[in-house]
């Protein structure tokens, strides 16, 4: 009896210990099962959105945010971007009474680097307004002026140099636009010509004055009529780039600043027909000398 009493309690004692030490480890259990499932919800969440409940946004955590690689940074690599230069519009439809228009735009005059070397600084001018970027450097003029041999030939220039017809080469090599020389008896038919071009192409012309010695280029005019509306008009102004500016001529006076207007005393003084001291040039001398845009009829309606 007493030794199945023994064993009952020892028995009893066990189990009691038992259920003690479950229950001292149940909450620890539990605990640790909480704790695995909340960070399963909270993840749930986008990160930067709200959570559930909560009016401030969820934060990256540290892996979050210790993870990310670097955003490499981006050199940018300097290229030289051309100034574009547009178009010509579309001419306007022809207007009655008188009529005015220039082409010049600021920013593409240049002034000849030496004193002989106005046409390349003219055909640098011209290029700037027709091209397909502005280059008003003197690297750019020099380019020019080492152009001359491979366009002029002997009878354009005698002398060397630019001729009249290397100067229109030159222009249409180095802008795309072509251009060519024409030959008018008189002043008047020049100057008209030069009005019909600019009107029909919206492009620069370029007068061989100084009896040929000189380069102006005209951008712009004022008539009494529309030269496209009609044949019947007079030239009052011409509006002029002079490469020559700002110097001071002993012979033809100070020079007038970029785009100035010209009146027709003026163009007397200065547009003269062809004449040079190296001697002759059959077909030229004595006539007016200019270089024109070929696009758009050069003649009124």
């Amino acid at each position: 009896m007493s030794t199945r009493s023994g064993i009952a309690a020892r028995l009893l004692a066990s189990l009691v210990g038992l259920v003690i030490l479950v229950l001292a480890f149940l909450p620890t259990g539990m605990l640790a099962l909480d704790w695995l499932g909340r960070p399963a919800a909270a993840t749930a969440v986008p990160i930067g959105s709200a959570g559930p409940g909560s009016a401030v946004a969820a934060r990256p955590t540290p892996a979050d945010t210790g993870t990310l690689s670097p955003t490499p940074t981006l050199v940018p690599t300097l290229v030289p971007t051309p100034v574009p230069v547009p178009s010509p519009a579309a001419s306007p439809a022809p207007s009655a009474g008188p009529f005015a228009m220039d082409t010049y735009r600021r920013g593409v005059f240049v002034s000849e680097e030496t004193k002989i070397s106005c046409a390349s600084a003219a055909i640098q001018i011209v290029v700037n307004l027709v091209g397909p970027r502005i280059d008003t450097s003197t690297a750019f003029q020099r380019r020019i002026t080492s152009l001359a041999a491979d366009f002029t030939t002997h009878d354009d220039s005698s002398n060397g140099g630019w001729g009249p017809a290397g100067m229109a080469a030159a222009i249409a090599q180095l802008s795309g636009v072509t251009y060519e020389l024409r030959i008018a008896t008189s002043r008047e038919a020049a100057l008209r010509l030069a009005a019909m071009a600019i009107r029909a192409s919206g492009r620069p012309v370029v007068l061989l004055v100084w009896r040929g010695a000189h380069a102006w280029v005209m951008t712009g005019f004022a008539a009494t009529r529309d030269p496209r509306a009609t044949a019947s008009f007079t030239l009052t102004a011409a509006r002029i780039l002079d490469p020559w500016f700002p110097r001071v001529s002993s012979i033809w006076g100070p020079s007038a600043p970029p785009d100035a207007s010209h009146d027709p005393a003026n163009l007397i003084r200065n547009y003269l027909a062809w004449e040079r001291p190296e001697g002759p040039y059959p077909g030229r001398d004595g006539r007016f000398l200019l270089l024109v845009p070929t696009a758009g009829p050069l003649a009124g309606g």
